[in-house]
């Protein structure tokens, strides 16, 4: 009975070695590729920003503002001057 439980027991603790000792290595493998990875370059874009003058308020205007439409642009309002991204 004994035999056969020190068996097991080594049967076992070889099995479960296997199975962490493959992760321990698996684990040491992905971080040497990735170190050796070069960093992506990194992507810029740039926008030229222009400011224009504004126009005076007309019924045109004041619809298009209560309702919400922008013709798709993002205004910054403010000191006259109207900045359009």
């Amino acid at each position: 009975m004994t035999k056969r439980m020190i068996i097991m027991l080594i049967a076992v603790g070889l099995v479960f070695g296997g199975v962490f000792g493959f992760q321990i290595f698996k684990n040491a493998m992905i971080r040497k590729f990735m170190s050796a990875m070069p960093q992506p370059p990194q992507t810029v874009s740039t926008v030229t920003a222009a400011t224009q003058e504004t126009r005076p308020a007309d019924r045109h205007c004041r619809h298009h503002r209560r309702h919400g439409s922008n013709s798709g642009s993002r205004i910054a309002r403010g000191g006259g001057h109207v900045l359009v991204i």
